[in-house]
């Protein structure tokens, strides 16, 4: 199932990059293809007027005009003169003129959509900042933080208790609660696939956890009952009482400066809030900076585990004693 899972997962992101880039390429040309299909949409339009109106008044179109609708219907495999003889080709002449009216009413709403990506990848690559709707809360936000995190180096995140690591903590969820069952099954597959994924990552020493609260509530909000298993699993990548009240992810790539990943909270009422994705940009790469010197003077990753190098110490003078 894992493996159909991976699968599944890379044709999703495949998918997302070949979709992305043709809309990259498109929007490059946007103006040159909307004014080609509107100068098509002119001459067929005229054409296909002349030709009804002709029609109209049980005449035979003239050549210059009939040629257009003559041409999409052989496209089809259809013949115009049997068309004529059945009297259908007024109809179906008609309907192509509606269809062109359809398309002109169309064409700029599709121009304005991508005009709309180029000018977000645009504002994007200047200055770093991706925003997405959490619509749906325990699924959308740790979907997006995975997307992220599945591509790290090393990952610091900062919270209070995380106990949103412990899936048997849905239950406490008022809006795990009043979900329905298929909402609830991907939430809970959503917390699974975090949990182990954070527990994988702490094994190979490449995620730091620090917390504003102390190693005691960290416990009670890992714990599944009185199972510590999780707790004990993460416990070498924690730093507890950290004198910073904040709650973020600063994610390292391969050769690039920290990702910052964080949430905000939005007055529109379709969604809970929002997530932020900051990275390097063409006017971001100043801050990008000031904020990775931040955090390596913090040390995050050295103070990892502090409290059991502390706990060991201890345990010798207490048994000399």
């Amino acid at each position: 199932m894992r493996c159909l899972s991976s699968i599944s997962n890379g044709f999703k992101k495949f998918g997302t990059f070949v979709g992305r880039s043709v809309l990259q390429r498109v929007g490059r040309h946007v103006n040159w293809i909307v004014l080609i299909l509107l100068a098509i949409l002119a001459i067929s339009s005229i054409c296909l007027v002349f030709t009804h109106i002709y029609l109209v008044f049980d005449k035979e179109p003239p050549t210059i005009f009939e040629w257009w609708p003559n041409l999409i219907l052989g496209l089809f495999g259809t013949d115009a003169a049997k068309l004529k003889t059945d009297g259908l080709y007024a109809v179906i002449v008609t309907d192509m003129i509606a269809v062109c009216a359809f398309v002109f009413a169309v064409l700029p709403g599709i121009q304005a959509y991508v005009y709309k990506i180029k000018l977000k990848r645009e504002v994007r690559e200047a200055h770093g900042l991706q925003v997405f709707e959490v619509r749906n809360e325990g699924v959308d936000d740790l979907g997006k933080m995975l997307e992220f995190y599945e591509r790290a180096e090393h990952i610091i995140v900062f919270c209070g208790d995380f106990d949103w690591l412990q899936p048997s903590n849905l239950k406490k969820n008022e809006k795990y609660n009043e979900s329905s069952k298929r909402q609830k099954r991907k939430m809970e597959e959503m917390a699974e696939k975090m949990r182990d994924f954070v527990t994988s990552y702490a094994s190979q020493e490449k995620i730091t956890l620090v917390s504003s609260k102390s190693e005691d509530l960290v416990r009670e909000g890992l714990s599944n009952g009185n199972n510590d298993t999780l707790f004990e699993s993460l416990s070498p990548r924690f730093v507890f009482d950290a004198p910073v009240g904040i709650k973020c992810s600063l994610i390292e790539m391969v050769n690039e400066k920290y990702t910052f990943l964080y949430r905000s909270y939005s007055g529109d009422k379709r969604h809970l809030f929002n997530a932020n994705i900051f990275t390097k940009g063409k006017e971001s790469e100043e801050l990008v900076s000031i904020l990775q010197k931040l955090i390596d003077f913090g040390s995050w990753r050295n103070k990892a585990g502090e409290h059991l190098k502390t706990a060991e110490k201890i345990e010798p003078k207490k048994e000399q004693g």
